[in-house]
């Protein structure tokens, strides 16, 4: 499937690799981790890389091939199985991050690299209700006043200003996790040895629209980087995965619709029993 310049993953990661003098690791096993559709996993297996996909809630990405994309219950036999995992605007969605990069450490390579882009806690527009400051701001008053203001997200245009109050209320609750840095940085230390963020690198290889207006305003140094860290994106890095026995554990992912007036409860991924392998 073909995707826009700024919706590409290979030039972002394989720059950010090629900065890391780890390239040879694209020639490894890659593992979009929270592929969605799979369309990512698509481009990368284009390129001819040998890619995987998985998420827990997406049964769209099983219909494209069903041997490229893993369930949960394929997990816990894939250890040190990928020397590249990604994921991109994934972890503003997971409410355990303990449990997320512990499963990460349990599928990276003990050389691997993971690299993961998300939303700034500080992005001046959330990008799902596009309410300003929603990552941050969870007051219901907050999400009535832009209510009242007539702040909606597209399908949200035939719902009553309340319901999409009391809708976004509950999703900056349950469906997004903006977590500082420092304590992103702190949860990562229990399961990698390294963990560094690197915006610089995103900076440099990113085809983001934003970015290259930004670039041709401020250059590439360090305002730049710090303008896009605190107000666009985070680009974390792990990796020396510290090895641990497989648990069984929960991972929380995007559970709340930010359409529905009354959404389902949370759904959970739980790790199973393995049955298949990669190779």
């Amino acid at each position: 499937m073909a995707l826009a310049a700024d919706q590409r993953t290979i030039p972002v990661v394989s720059g950010l690799l090629r900065d890391l003098g780890r390239t040879e690791l694209l020639d490894g096993t890659i593992l979009d981790f929270g592929c969605g559709s799979g369309r990512h996993v698509e481009e990368w297996r284009d390129a001819g890389r040998n890619a995987y996909g998985f998420d827990p809630h997406s049964s769209a990405a099983k219909d494209i091939n069903h041997n490229r994309f893993l369930s949960s219950r394929d997990l816990p036999g894939l250890a040190g199985c990928f020397d590249v995992i990604f994921s991109t605007s994934v972890f503003e969605h997971v409410m355990d991050y303990d449990a997320a990069l512990r499963q990460i450490a349990h599928l990276l390579s003990p050389a691997g690299v993971s690299v993961h882009f998300f939303p700034a806690r500080w992005r001046p527009i959330e990008s799902h209700m596009y309410v300003p400051l929603g990552g941050v701001i969870r007051a219901r008053a907050w999400f009535e006043l832009w209510a009242a203001a007539g702040i909606q997200a597209e399908p949200q245009r035939t719902m009553r200003r309340r319901d999409v109050a009391r809708c976004n209320a509950r999703y900056a609750r349950e469906g997004i996790n903006y977590l500082p840095a420092e304590k992103i940085s702190r949860v990562a230390s229990r399961h990698f040895r390294e963990v560094a963020f690197a915006e610089d690198s995103y900076v440099r290889h990113t085809e983001s629209k934003w970015c290259r207006r930004l670039r041709s305003t401020v250059g590439r140094g360090g305002i730049a980087q710090w303008l896009y860290r605190t107000f666009h994106t985070r680009a974390l890095v792990l990796s020396s995965p510290i090895p641990r026995h497989w648990q069984d554990t929960e991972i929380t992912s995007d559970p709340v619709p930010v359409t529905a007036t009354e959404p389902e409860p949370a759904t959970h991924l739980t790790a199973l029993a393995p049955d298949v392998s990669v190779h």
